[in-house]
């Protein structure tokens, strides 16, 4: 059975797939991966692992435009 930390991030990545998926339109964003989601122990930080299909120059591209929209997602 799942502790309640291990249904928040598997809630969390869902959503956070979603938002890259169907709300961010920056054109740097390559084809993006939302692999996992790891909260602290408090839970107020969140670190989401991510993978992006592409050439290294692309992937950092992305990486950036991520970083970029944190807050909003």
């Amino acid at each position: 059975m799942w502790d309640r930390t291990e249904r928040v991030e598997a809630l969390m990545k869902e959503r956070i797939a979603t938002i890259v998926l169907e709300r961010l339109s920056d054109p740097r964003l390559g084809f993006v991966t939302i692999t996992g989601v790891k909260l602290s122990g408090d839970t107020r930080l969140a670190k989401v692992g991510f993978t992006v299909l592409g050439t290294p120059a692309q992937r950092r591209t992305t990486e950036r435009a991520l970083r970029d929209a944190a807050s909003h997602i």
